[in-house]
């Protein structure tokens, strides 16, 4: 056990699938995963992925590094009745190049979903597509 930002977390390895292959992932006390790591598995980079969560369990945010070097984040914005009404990708700062993106999820007033628009930024100025 260690701790880690005020949390009790334990690290658990899953069963290897064959002998090449290897995955590290982290949990805090309520079984959400904070990190994922490849780090061993031959032949790939080594990719780690970090986790965020909001009070009510939801994934907030998600950064990777692959190969030591900066690579995606994605964020979750959630409304009060848990369901999710937006997700945004992006490069970090010092990274590779990630193109930015943006997906907003629609509801009616019954709770019923209703569309996804999709844009190619992250102001939601650029619609790539719209479904209703």
């Amino acid at each position: 056990m260690q701790r880690f930002a005020e949390i009790q977390v334990f690290q658990a390895t899953l069963m290897r699938t064959n002998s090449t292959s290897h995955l590290d992932r982290m949990f805090d006390n309520l079984g959400r995963v904070l990190t994922a790591s490849n780090s061993g598995t031959t032949n790939i980079p080594t990719t780690v992925q970090t986790n965020i969560y909001d009070a009510n369990s939801r994934r907030t945010q998600q950064t990777a590094i692959v190969s030591s070097v900066a690579d995606y984040k994605n964020t979750w914005t959630w409304d009060n009745a848990n369901r999710q009404t937006q997700v945004k990708q992006e490069g970090q700062t010092g990274g590779i190049t990630v193109a930015a993106k943006r997906v907003d999820f629609t509801y009616n007033t019954g709770g019923m979903f209703t569309g996804i628009t999709r844009y190619n930024d992250l102001a939601g100025t650029q619609i790539v597509a719209n479904t209703t």
